[in-house]
């Protein structure tokens, strides 16, 4: 007979659950098969509850399908979730996250928090762990603004002198090298984002590309998770969805970058309409796409919208941006209407 093992039912259900399976998935990816005229979801439901006891080999089973490392399950209680941050990713009524692709996004950043806490503790141990300047340098701006805001929330203006001062700093944090004009220099996107991701190494954040657990099967919509932003003031860490378009990296980084000057951690995706991911968006854009250079592109009194299109990327591709940002920026200084956009 199979031996079985003392184990919290509470923890049980809380493994099942974060990792978005509902009970008859979970019965299927544990290959839980029927016994003694007991269903699989029964027997399943029956080890949640305390009824039953499992097996530690179906206790390896789920530490493997619900991504839990095996000595969670012998815990009394079930942990305390990992610290996403603030949640920016705010979609439509009906339209939230589902389930199975929340708990991978948990999971990431779980991830994503240990390599962190790995690299700080090395950089502690060797006396390297000095304060990174980008992390935190926008705070008491923030802090004036949002103070003297009804309900909090900046208005437009408020959200503008904030991104003058955001790209300010990363004009001096970045380093000379990485200007916007030798970023639209470079021969290719890939080269462009590898500039920025470069210098921001050098100021002192760690940049990385992950948008799965390590299986195509566990790829993250890029409208659920874009980025995410660890705001350590040692060894602050972002995270890229590659699964997002290359022209859009650098937009990305960017935008996550702002929320290190800010202080915040966060995951972003899906709509921004929340005020700080407007300013941070507001940060990118003109970063890569500055007024001045916008109006080199006169598109003002092109009438024809395929010759239309047809510039606005061939002047992505030709400066490594996006055709969709080219427009919106486009849009936003009303340089063609909503219509066109």
């Amino acid at each position: 007979m199979a031996t079985t093992v003392e184990v919290s039912p509470r923890v049980l259900r809380w493994a099942r659950e974060t990792a978005g399976l509902s009970l008859a998935a979970a019965a299927a990816k544990l290959a839980i098969k029927a016994a003694r005229g007991v269903a699989p979801v029964d027997r399943l439901i029956a080890l949640e509850s305390g009824a039953e006891l499992p097996t530690r080999a179906l206790l390896v089973q789920m530490s493997k399908q619900y991504r839990r490392p095996l000595v969670v399950f012998y815990l009394e209680e079930p942990p305390r979730r990992g610290e996403r941050g603030s949640d920016f990713r705010t979609l439509p009524a009906g339209q939230g996250t589902p389930p199975e692709e929340d708990a991978w996004i948990d999971t990431l950043v779980r991830q994503v928090h240990v390599r962190q806490s790995m690299v700080r503790a090395v950089m502690e141990d060797e006396d390297e762990a000095e304060p990174v300047l980008l992390v935190g340098a926008m705070r008491g701006d923030v802090q004036r603004e949002t103070s003297a805001a009804p309900n909090h929330a900046p208005t437009g203006a408020a959200i503008g002198r904030l991104a003058a001062r955001a790209t300010q700093l990363l004009e001096e944090t970045l380093g000379p090298d990485a200007t916007p004009a030798n970023y639209h220099a470079q021969a290719t996107v890939e080269g462009a984002f590898d500039l920025l991701r470069t210098q921001a190494g050098l100021a002192g954040v760690f940049v990385l590309l992950q948008g799965d657990l390590g299986s195509y099967r566990t790829a993250i919509d890029v409208e659920r998770f874009r980025g995410f932003a660890l705001a350590d003031p040692i060894a602050p860490f972002v995270v890229i969805n590659p699964n997002d378009a290359r022209a859009t990296w650098s937009f990305t980084l960017l935008h996550e970058l702002t929320h290190l000057l800010i202080g915040e951690t966060g995951v972003s995706g899906g709509r921004w309409d929340h005020w700080l991911e407007m300013l941070c968006n507001t940060v990118a854009a003109e970063w890569l796409l500055p007024e001045p250079m916008l109006q080199q592109l006169d598109v003002q009194s092109e009438r024809d919208p395929a010759r239309l299109r047809q510039r606005i990327s061939d002047f992505g591709r030709a400066n490594n941006l996006s055709a969709t940002m080219v427009a919106y920026r486009l849009f936003e200084k009303r340089f063609i209407s909503q219509h066109a956009f």
